[in-house]
């Protein structure tokens, strides 16, 4: 069982290859796959993020190999997190080819449109194609779990006069609480996949946390950088 997750990433990128897909080498969790839409001339070039950029021409109805797309070349991009998988594409059909591909050796469903991922909430404006992504739930969450939710925001990642602080997390604890410590190194994990995903400026911060969490005390706990990352990031709905 322990081999359980690779076996299904090899078995995922045999699919994936032989439906024609090129797995990046920049990211090993990105496949992608570009084809001529057009009839008349059915060359592909090479798949590269030039080409996803470029390649906008439009064709006529007739001359179409996907309806749906009124593209000259049909794109698909497949990102995968162990067996959370996204599609992007510019036609329906290219996609639901290769969803009943991966079909005949493992189980894969198209659930519609992105719209939460990874505790993640995408939106996308139909308009301009300006895509949104939220954490604002898992916040909330965060909040209530660290009894912060009435906490007050605070302007900035970190106060101006941190110094104070800094030294107060360096000061030697001799009796450190496991049950405060490991509550701590849970908060930094949460503030690390924030970080991540939707909330870059808390980085600086995030790894001056995480050089007391073996060792941290009570300051740990009412220091601000929490209070501007959770409740300053919740009120926004970043």
């Amino acid at each position: 069982m322990k081999d359980s997750p690779r076996d299904y990433n090899l078995h995922f990128n045999s699919v994936c290859l032989n439906f024609g897909l090129n797995r990046c080498i920049s990211d090993e969790c990105v496949y992608i796959k570009i084809e001529s839409n057009d009839h008349r001339n059915k060359e592909t070039p090479a798949a590269s993020l030039d080409v996803l950029t470029s390649q906008t021409t439009c064709i006529a109805p007739e001359h179409r190999i996907h309806k749906d797309c009124h593209c000259a070349l049909c794109i698909l991009i497949v990102s995968t997190y162990v067996d959370d998988n996204l599609i992007f594409t510019n036609s329906r059909t290219f996609a639901n080819e290769f969803t009943a591909h991966c079909n005949k050796s493992l189980k894969m469903n198209l659930e519609g449109d992105l719209t939460w991922y990874l505790s993640v909430l995408y939106t996308r404006c139909p308009i301009t194609g300006t895509v949104t992504a939220s954490q604002e739930r898992y916040i909330d969450k965060l909040l209530q779990q660290h009894g912060m939710q009435n906490c007050n925001p605070v302007a900035v990642p970190f106060p101006a006069k941190c110094d104070d602080i800094l030294a107060q997390l360096a000061t030697p604890i001799e009796n450190p609480d496991p049950k405060l410590i490991k509550e701590f190194q849970t908060l930094c994990g949460c503030l690390l996949y924030l970080q991540v995903h939707t909330c870059p400026e808390i980085s600086f911060v995030v790894s001056l946390l995480s050089r007391h969490m073996t060792k941290a005390g009570f300051t740990s706990k009412c220091i601000p950088a929490p209070r501007y990352h959770l409740s300053s990031a919740s009120s926004q709905g970043t």
